[in-house]
């Protein structure tokens, strides 16, 4: 074998190794969210956005904390537990939610079928409702 093609060869085959060490690593890392029949995420279904002073007027809204549902998925835990659009999430089993960012942390540290109490302030008034969570859609692909 020449030089040339000996280093082709050297170079495919580290080619080959760093993809597999990569997808190991990854599959690693995400190994906790996986079951036997594929990838479980813990999904509540609804959009969020951050709750801003401007959506606090804009909603007439006499909460500083929590995030505004901008959109309740249909057929989802939270359609199903009667979460609306324009609701704001306050509480997620009794943790204060402060930001969007902390509501995903939330969810992630959570279990698929796991039911949660949630505090939400719909139409006005501050009620508590049961979520059980579901499987994020795609989370099997």
């Amino acid at each position: 074998m020449t030089a040339v093609k000996t280093r082709a060869v050297v170079i495919a085959l580290l080619y080959v190794v760093i993809h597999v060490a990569v997808g190991v690593f990854i599959l690693v890392g995400l190994s906790h969210h996986f079951s036997k029949s594929g990838p479980e995420m813990p999904w509540v279904g609804v959009e969020a956005v951050e709750l801003t002073p401007e959506l606090q007027t804009r909603y007439d809204l006499k909460t500083q904390s929590g995030v505004l549902v901008s959109r309740v998925f249909w057929g989802s835990p939270a359609e199903i537990a009667g979460l609306k659009e324009g609701d704001v999430i306050r509480r997620l089993r009794g943790v204060s939610v402060t930001s969007l960012n902390q509501f995903g942390r939330l969810i992630k540290k959570m279990g698929v079928r796991e039911e949660i109490r949630v505090e939400i302030l719909q139409n006005g008034k501050l009620i508590q409702k049961s979520v059980t969570l579901g499987t994020r859609p795609g989370a099997y692909n």
